[in-house]
């Protein structure tokens, strides 16, 4: 499961830095994030929507952006004139700094560079392709989950507690997944969930994915 989310990110922030390069070489900052609105909202047919703030150049071929969220419009069901569901955040960013990686690009790659603030933390990194294999460089220090507007099925607040920590620099091969390369550890501080139903708290969870070329992936979880 984290390698399939690692791979989906790599790659939509990869389509996401291309269109961002390619409109900004023609547009002014809001209207290349406008544009990117527009490609995100279509190429997910509705489903997925981002809200920008202010927005403005950062180098050369990047945007920054204050104030981001990300949202997913559920599907409405029932009756066919039925009032269409508010959307879920996904996630919310005070701020994002996203920029292709041009020197990549001589050599073959195809690399975002990130970094953002959000959940009173910080998030860091490059994603994207080098031949066959997704670049997870990341680097996330002390998200606040309860500031996570996470949710159960039945649409119930879950609430959470805990600082959130991340480090990764997977190499994964898409042909074979046992070339691959690398580690991803996950750690939250203070771990808790508060809900009734689910009420109960760690002193720290742990989630450790290695990956040692032929040794195929190595999977611990500790709590």
């Amino acid at each position: 499961m984290l390698i399939r989310l690692a791979k989906i990110a790599a790659g939509s922030l990869w389509f996401f830095g291309c269109l961002l390069f390619g409109v900004k070489l023609f547009f002014p900052a809001q209207a290349a994030a406008d544009r990117v609105s527009y490609e995100v909202d279509r190429a997910t047919k509705g489903s997925i929507q981002l809200v920008l703030g202010d927005v403005a150049a950062w180098t050369l071929s990047g945007l920054a952006v204050d104030d981001l969220q990300i949202l997913r419009q559920p599907k409405a069901r029932g009756r066919r004139n039925a009032e269409e569901p508010a959307p879920k955040i996904l996630a919310e960013m005070d701020s994002l700094q996203v920029r292709l990686n041009l020197l990549s690009l001589l050599g073959g790659s195809q690399l975002v560079d990130l970094a953002s603030e959000l959940y009173d933390g910080s998030l860091s990194g490059t994603l994207g392709k080098e031949g066959e294999r997704t670049v997870v460089d990341l680097l996330v220090d002390g998200l606040d989950l309860s500031q996570y507007p996470a949710s159960l099925p039945d649409g119930e607040a879950l609430q959470l507690v805990g600082r959130l920590n991340l480090e990764s620099d997977l190499r994964i091969d898409g042909e074979d997944l046992e070339e691959s390369s690398g580690e991803l550890v996950l750690e939250i501080d203070g771990f808790g969930i508060l809900n009734e139903a689910f009420a109960d708290s760690f002193s720290e969870a742990v989630v450790e994915l290695e990956a040692e070329g032929k040794g195929g992936m190595d999977v611990q979880y500790l709590i």
